[in-house]
């Protein structure tokens, strides 16, 4: 397709080109971005553990992959790529993965003319495991376009170089990649910082081990130097028991003669204060009825005054009574004779 110049591809691009070399397998429409394509996780996994043993192994898709703190693990994609001689690729972690400090390099160049799965190394240096699954998207990859060469566009000019091809073998194996990299004395691929925390960890486990055997003699000695002295010790031990406990009996008899003088004491201080308080109550009942007696007198002295009083004031009453029906018949005979002297005159 000449109509597309040389450059990062677009996601539209990408479609046309996979469409018409089907440079990339399996294809999700849905995975393309503006200027790329996310890939997923494969089934295959390399790793080496602590102890230097390689581990080779082929998953399905519902295992789980560990991302080991402080290590190297590499894993395949799921896609198989099939690249044309112009078209160069560029892939890194997907943005997730970057935050949570993941790290892949900076971006390697999958050259043109190559054919195969690729297999990724992912450095996990965080103290952080981290789980994903086969089918998950691990990485986004850039297509990019070379500039025109006579291999797939006609010349115009004359050409001063040769375009070189690519010569790698087709559909190399994880144990292919290692072969080719690693040197002949290096059997495995590990984080240093991995390496060194083990160490460490190492060393330290053997610092507490020789620690806790230079306890455990120290502990001897001491327990028989302490068994030893208490074998020295033991009739002071005795004696000095025997005079404590002649001690506390001396002092449990006072203590129980104490008890008991404050309860005899306690028995005649209540004898005591009985006799009073029944002393006070019969003085207290004795003034009461005094006090009754002297009261009904007053009554009964009252109730005499009253009747006199009311006599008294009966007989006053009476008087007056008849003093004015005196005065009224007195005035009604001088009406009468004033009415009789009226009439005779």
């Amino acid at each position: 397709m000449p109509d597309i110049k040389p450059a990062l591809l677009n996601s539209a691009d990408i479609a046309e080109y996979v469409s018409l070399t089907g440079m990339m397998f399996p294809f999700n429409p849905d995975k393309l971005k503006s200027a790329g394509y996310e890939a997923k996780i494969g089934k295959n996994i390399w790793y080496w553990d602590d102890d230097e043993k390689r581990h080779d192994e082929e998953l399905n898709e519902n295992d789980n992959i560990c991302f080991r703190k402080n290590s190297i693990t590499y894993i395949s994609l799921k896609e198989t790529f099939i690249i044309p001689d112009y078209i160069a690729l560029r892939f890194n972690l997907t943005i997730k993965h970057v935050h949570r400090g993941i790290l892949l390099g900076t971006g390697p160049l999958i050259d043109p003319g190559f054919r195969g799965k690729i297999m990724i190394p992912i450095h996990n240096l965080t103290p952080n495991n981290y789980m994903v699954r086969p089918g998950d998207d691990i990485v986004c990859i850039e297509f990019t376009k070379l500039s025109p060469n006579s291999r797939w566009v006609p010349a115009k000019n004359k050409e001063n170089g040769s375009y070189v091809k690519n010569k790698m073998i087709s559909f190399p194996t994880f144990l292919d990649y290692f072969n080719k990299a690693l040197p002949y004395n290096i059997n495995s691929v590990r984080s240093s910082i991995g390496t060194v925390i083990h160490d460490a960890e190492s060393k330290f486990n053997s610092a507490i081990g020789k620690a806790e055997l230079k306890y455990k003699r120290a502990t001897t000695v001491m327990w028989s130097v302490v068994v030893t002295a208490l074998v020295g010790l033991a009739p002071l031990f005795y004696y000095t028991w025997q005079s404590y406990n002649s001690t506390q009996n001396v002092v449990n008899d006072a203590h129980q003669f104490i008890i008991e003088s404050n309860s005899k004491f306690d028995d005649t201080i209540n004898d005591k204060i009985s006799s009073i308080v029944e002393d006070k109550i019969k003085a207290a009942k004795e003034d009461l009825k005094r006090r009754d007696a002297s009261i009904e007198k007053r009554i009964d002295q009252f109730e005499d005054l009253t009747n006199s009083q009311m006599n008294s004031i009966s007989e006053d009453y009476t008087n007056r009574i008849e003093k004015i029906k005196e005065e009224n018949n007195s005035l009604r005979e001088q009406i009468a004779l004033t009415q009789k002297r009226l009439n005779q005159q």
